[in-house]
Order: structure tokens, then sequence, then C-alpha cells
């Protein structure tokens, strides 16, 4: 998180990447995702945001993290 915080898009995006694949079962995988996808959204990586929102969408339909309106709304952009 403190790439994430410090704005460094680029080394949050890689190192939420590297725990989702290195460790997809971990209790962080949600949170995760929710900081991999607004990274990707605020580097403007679009396409990468909207796969990401697709996995999210199907490992936790039911999270609130997963309903926020800018996932739904980018997921219309694809």
């Amino acid at each position: 998180k403190k790439f994430f915080r410090e704005k460094n898009f680029v080394r949050s995006n890689r190192t939420f990447s590297r725990l989702l694949k290195n460790f997809p079962e971990t209790s962080y995988a949600l949170e995760s995702y929710f900081f991999l996808i607004e990274g990707l959204f605020q580097a403007k990586e679009l396409e990468e945001c909207a796969l990401k929102i697709e996995s999210m969408m199907t490992n936790y339909p039911e999270n609130e993290l997963t309903g926020f309106g800018r996932f739904e709304s980018l997921k219309e952009v694809e």
C-alpha cells in the first residue's frame, strides 16, 4: 500500500499483481484486487483495469468492494 499511497501506481500495480499471481488464495486477495484496479485506473491502463474488474467480479461477486460504480461504468467502456 505504501507505493499506492505515494501515487507510485507503476510499482503499486506491479506489487499487487505479483501478490495475486503468487498468492491467489491469500486473505489479502480481495483488497489487492481493489488497489490494483484503482491503480490501473489512475495509471490510465483501462484495458488491463477492465480485465481485473472481470476477475474480481467472478471471484468475489457478492463483496461490496466489487460493486463500486466506477468498476461497473468502466466495464461498459470495454
